[in-house]
């Protein structure tokens, strides 16, 4: 294991600052960028730091970042700390607008507080993993028993 000086993480953290702004704040191509620093086109990616994009996860509620130009310029997120990747931005704003507009209806009191059925945008941002174990022993349940219920409904046709 090498060990790192001082010197060399200062040197390290200014050339990842240098690469992250030419990166992200110049529409130069990434072999001009690599070039002009002395870097292979592999190294510079190595040293560009993803880009905040000012929305938090809808599954761990991390910020958001773009791990490149093309996913900024898609609008395709991804969370460094719990690895949901492919979050479409103005999916989540959305989702989470609607679901604070809800939250607020609720607070006031108003008889209108049924979920909102768009809100299953979010919902597949989030993914199936985002079910409690106890909702998912519900899910596994009602499915078991529509399978048996098919069966014994078969077995009594004959």
């Amino acid at each position: 294991m090498t060990d790192v000086s001082n010197e060399d993480r200062e040197l390290l953290r200014d050339m990842s600052d240098r690469a992250s702004t030419l990166y992200w704040n110049s529409d130069r191509s990434v072999n001009s960028i690599a070039s002009d620093l002395g870097l292979s086109k592999g190294r510079l990616y190595d040293l560009v730091r993803p880009m905040g994009s000012g929305d938090d996860c809808p599954k761990c509620q991390s910020e958001l970042v773009f791990a490149n130009r093309t996913s900024h310029n898609n609008r395709q997120a991804a969370c460094p700390v719990c690895d949901l990747g492919g979050v479409a931005i103005e999916s989540v704003r959305t989702a989470a607008r609607r679901f604070s507009e809800m939250a607020e209806t609720e607070a006031r009191g108003d008889d209108d507080t049924r979920v909102d059925p768009d809100l299953d945008e979010m919902a597949n941002a989030i993914g199936p993993s985002a079910l409690s174990p106890d909702a998912l022993g519900v899910v596994a349940g009602l499915l078991v028993g529509g399978v048996v219920g098919i069966l014994i409904g078969r077995h009594f046709r004959r």
